[in-house]
């Protein structure tokens, strides 16, 4: 049997030990399965990997499918937090592969990347009167370590749940929430602390009925240790605009797992971005039958977006029938853009009466356009009292931008 990491035992009565807090840095409440510090995670999911846990045969005797559904809603309850990158797969049922020994203390006979029901090896101390431990979870090592985030990490090589005998008595609502709990449990997380709400992942039952579901810290956690871009880390200072655009698919990964923020953005892109930002993404503009720039034919991609940015008077071109499509987007001109997409092409934006930046007087004729953004609480600049007008905008910034801009919801 491989070596099994720290436990977690979930109780319908009364709090058990948890895990000892890792030496990674993680938000207040987050608590990692770890073996001498170092934390659990299971790598490869920001590039599609995928983990695989399957209930297995014969099923919990108290549930009329066996637990099936439990195990299927709390992949789906990790699998679809939109702000983490858990790609956890609920494998179709089969027949149970575990082997019952004599155990050590804080070691358990299990199936790797199974749901284990009933009990079989009595591993668990049986309930009394549907109280006691309901059920573990937990992982097996999978090789050494891997820095994620500058940090030290074990990968998982598979994930494991084992049910306790008699534990189908909670009903099927409570169960589905004590499988999330542990499912949680077999992708490295311990026993998160919080309230308001309590996190399913916090060592008691809740019995609230809200059975297969994330509450609270359990995103902020989930987050933080699979968050959706390898290069975006949840302390990264535009992390939330970044999820913003992403859930809303305004502006995608750049591949390979990640969201290039430093990168600047360029014109043919920005029209795309400006318009989803605004319709939503699954506005599509009408068909290029007639090129407008000289430098944008209809066999352009982007030819449908930029068009329509031109046929609603956002933009006239870069100059002389041309549209510059691979040209750079300064701070100044993003200021424009983003007010003229918002309040269409005959807004015009207050005189500029005093001057807020140091590097943007009244003079400038973008400044009544950057002021704006101010007064909308779009933009604070770029530091030390400035706003950078020349500097071209990153795939951050436009993130920020967009999402102030046109209101959408952030995590």
């Amino acid at each position: 049997r491989a070596a099994l990491v720290e436990l977690e035992m979930e109780s319908a009565t009364a709090p058990l030990e948890a895990a000892v807090a890792p030496a990674v840095v993680a938000p207040s409440g987050c608590v990692f399965l770890n073996i001498g510090g170092v934390p659990f995670r299971v790598f490869g999911q920001e590039t599609g990997g995928t983990i695989t846990i399957s209930p297995t045969t014969p099923g919990q005797t108290e549930l009329a499918d066996g637990g099936v559904s439990a195990v299927q809603q709390a992949v789906a309850a990790w699998t679809n937090h939109p702000d983490s990158a858990i790609n956890f797969v609920a494998g179709p049922a089969r027949a149970r592969n575990i082997t019952c020994t004599v155990n050590t203390p804080g070691d358990i006979d299990k199936d790797g990347g199974g749901v284990v029901f009933n009990d079989p090896c009595s591993d668990i101390p049986d309930m009394v009167n549907c109280a006691g431990t309901l059920a573990i979870g937990g992982v097996a090592q999978g090789g050494g370590t891997n820095t994620f985030d500058g940090q030290a990490w074990f990968g998982i090589g598979s994930p494991f749940v084992v049910v306790n005998n008699g534990a189908g008595c909670i009903g099927t609502t409570n169960f589905a929430e004590m499988m999330t709990h542990e499912v949680g449990h077999s992708i490295g997380f311990g026993h998160h602390t919080g309230s308001s709400p309590s996190p399913t992942m916090s060592s008691i039952l809740k019995g609230d009925g809200r059975g297969a579901a994330l509450v609270g810290v359990d995103k902020t956690c989930a987050s933080f240790a699979y968050h959706t871009f390898r290069d975006v880390s949840f302390s990264h200072w535009a992390w939330k605009w970044i999820e913003t655009v992403d859930n809303r698919n305004v502006i995608a990964g750049c591949g390979s797992g990640n969201f290039c923020p430093d990168n600047n953005i360029s014109r043919d892109q920005m029209a795309t971005f400006l318009l989803k930002a605004k319709e939503g993404s699954a506005f599509t503009p009408p068909t290029c039958t007639s090129p407008v720039f000289n430098d944008v034919p209809c066999s352009n991609s982007f030819a449908t977006w930029i068009n329509e940015l031109s046929a609603r008077g956002v933009t006239g071109g870069c100059g002389n029938g041309a549209y510059c499509p691979s040209g750079l987007v300064s701070r100044d001109q993003m200021a424009v853009f983003l007010l003229k997409t918002k309040e269409g092409p005959a807004y015009s934006p207050p005189a500029c009466t005093s001057q807020i930046f140091n590097d943007v007087p009244c003079s400038n004729p973008f400044a009544p356009w950057i002021n704006e953004l101010v007064a909308r609480g779009i933009t604070g600049g770029c530091g030390s009292g400035n706003y950078c007008p020349g500097t071209n905008v990153t795939r951050a910034q436009m993130s920020v931008f967009l999402t102030a801009t046109f209101g959408l919801p952030t995590p």
